[in-house]
């Protein structure tokens, strides 16, 4: 149950951060949004200047000077992947296997139970006083 959770949880998570986007190219900021009613009116602007207000403020650089928008647009791209790792890591190791591929080993006895290791403090020696 508890892999099915962690799996739940990244995946409503990188749902979370497409919405994210979504709202900020489409002018729907999370943090409120600044509207100018003068005669000539600036177009409207994150109030928080979060990542998806960030994306929205400045996509219309893009042909200019792409790297204004393509900041924020790398770091969202960069947290997804960061989550996809974390519940990649966390479903190997929940099923057995090392980041190699290598399945974990038990130590068994020649009994087939497994072996406690019991670790004493006269197995570590003092390097420095």
């Amino acid at each position: 149950m508890r892999e099915k959770i962690v799996i739940l949880f990244g995946q409503q998570v990188m749902q979370t951060l497409i919405i994210f986007i979504h709202l900020g190219l489409l002018k729907l900021f999370l943090g409120g949004t600044e509207v100018d009613y003068q005669l000539v009116n600036d177009p409207p602007q994150s109030s928080t200047n979060e990542w998806s207000g960030l994306i929205g403020d400045t996509f219309r650089y893009l042909q200019g000077a792409p790297w204004i928008p393509l900041t924020p647009i790398l770091s969202f791209a960069l947290v997804m992947f960061a989550v996809a790792l974390m519940m990649e890591g966390y479903i190997r190791a929940a099923s057995g296997y090392s980041y190699y591929g290598q399945k974990f080993k038990k130590n068994l006895d020649t009994s087939g139970k497994p072996v406690k290791n019991n670790v004493n403090k006269a197995d570590f020696v003092r390097v420095k006083s």
